[in-house]
């Protein structure tokens, strides 16, 4: 998963023209489903136009509960 933090609101059609497959938008805080995830946030980084300002970008790996709460809706521990 890739996780980008915007400074400024983004309309999600401009999102959906730069990000690879499927993301969900909360906020200020944008996360993209990946499997080849440097390639990906490379890609992203690349495409990223100048105007979309973006104070943050990490790689996260999922664990298991991460995982879980995709399948199922709720965490291991509810």
């Amino acid at each position: 998963e890739i996780i980008i933090s915007l400074e400024a609101d983004v309309d999600e059609n401009i999102l959906r023209n730069i990000l690879p497959g499927s993301f969900t938008k909360r906020g200020l805080t944008v996360s993209v489903g990946t499997k080849t995830g440097g390639e990906d946030l490379i890609r992203i980084i690349q495409n990223l136009p100048d105007t979309v300002l973006v104070s943050g970008i990490e790689m996260k790996k999922p664990v298991l509960d991460d995982v879980f709460l995709h399948y199922t809706g709720r965490s291991l521990r509810d």
